[in-house]
């Protein structure tokens, strides 16, 4: 791999109302970590941890809002536009240098990371200082909204006791973007070339990147709605990312907490998944697969 990108380590996920998204999370059969917030950036979130494959990186879905419109970062107010959804991926970096250099071969980026630091208390009641150098959202011709960032401790972001899910989640295993036909070969090589590797090739209209243990797929709107039946249609403002692949322990299990709780759902044959629509998870597609 060129680039200093070690895993697509979370997503970030708007949401209106933390409280209101918790309780779809928690229908959906997932712990949420308590509130938290960002007060240099005026921003919120709630978070999804699941377990990584590997030791060194982390797993999870990062909930986000504004508390007070009027006192947001304005970079973050753009990323945090428009409606609820998948707005960003969150790559973990090994040198945050240097993948703000390999974007910068393509494009000019002025002035493009954070320094945070915030406190953090450990469950045995140890303070840490957790310092986050993250990058401003990529500029240009970034196909999705990605960044990066590199912690000084991942250990916030594995929590055993916030990661026995009701319904079973181990991993977030996948993120799909959706692209128009004519912007699917461009997307692609965008990425192919931000990882350092090929992508490959799952069907008409699907193309798969897997730098680490996470994938990102790219499709057209016509695989999307292969993919993920009975989901409606696609969204209209293209590229966007639109879907989260979440390997479970019991897919069998899920489905009957997904009944239980009355939220709506759809079994897929081939590949087997349960499939939630975007009205029932803050305007993101989940799929539910094996482990």
């Amino acid at each position: 791999m060129t680039s200093a990108v070690v895993e697509l380590d979370h997503l970030m996920i708007k949401v209106d109302s933390l409280k209101a998204a918790t309780e779809k999370f928690s229908r959906m059969g997932f712990d949420v970590t308590p509130e938290s917030r960002i007060e240099s950036l005026g921003v919120a979130n709630r978070l999804v941890l699941l377990w990584p494959r590997r030791p060194g990186v982390a797993n999870f879905l990062e909930l986000m809002s504004i508390p007070d419109p009027g006192n947001v970062d304005p970079t973050m107010a753009q990323v945090l536009s428009a409606g609820e959804g998948i707005k960003m991926i969150v790559h973990l970096a090994a040198d945050i240098e240097k993948f703000v250099a390999t974007v910068r071969e393509r494009e000019p980026w002025v002035d493009p990371i954070w320094d945070i630091r915030r406190e953090w208390q450990t469950p045995d009641g140890e303070r840490q200082t957790i310092r986050f150098r993250v990058t401003k959202p990529v500029p240009g011709e970034a196909p999705f909204t990605i960044n990066a960032y590199q912690p000084n401790v991942i250990g916030q972001y594995l929590q055993d006791r916030f990661r026995h899910h009701a319904n079973g989640a181990r991993h977030v295993a996948a993120v799909t973007g959706i692209a128009a036909a004519q912007q699917f070969a461009p997307t692609v090589a965008y990425f192919e070339a931000l990882y350092g590797i090929a992508a490959q090739r799952a069907g008409e209209g699907i193309a798969e990147i897997k730098p680490r243990d996470v994938t990102l797929r790219i499709v057209t709107t016509t695989a999307f709605a292969g993919l993920y039946p009975g989901n409606g249609s696609a969204p209209l403002r293209l590229p966007c990312l639109a879907a989260v692949t979440i390997e479970v322990s019991d897919l069998e299990g899920v489905a009957t907490l997904l009944a239980a709780n009355e939220v709506s759902h759809v079994r897929r044959r081939q590949p087997a998944g349960i499939i939630v629509g975007p009205h029932d998870a803050c305007g993101v597609t989940f799929e539910f697969v094996s482990t």
